[in-house]
């Protein structure tokens, strides 16, 4: 079966299922929800600094290096 035929087959049964809130028993009104927006930069910088503390504190010594 070709890629293109497969999609149109998927695409025909999906839209025939009833799918619950999306095309069948639908809310009046929708309902608000809550967001949690991250800041992925301040996260990548709390995260370098974590590791950087790591490893001024560790003993390079007794860490394996695999290179």
């Amino acid at each position: 079966m070709r890629v293109t035929e497969a999609g149109a087959l998927c695409s025909c049964r999906w839209c025939s299922e009833t799918i619950v809130g999306v095309n069948k028993y639908r809310l009046d009104e929708q309902e608000e929800v809550d967001v949690l927006e991250i800041d992925n930069s301040r996260v990548r910088e709390q995260q370098v600094a974590r590791i950087n503390t790591i490893r001024q504190s560790r003993d390079s010594t007794k860490v394996w290096f695999s290179c």
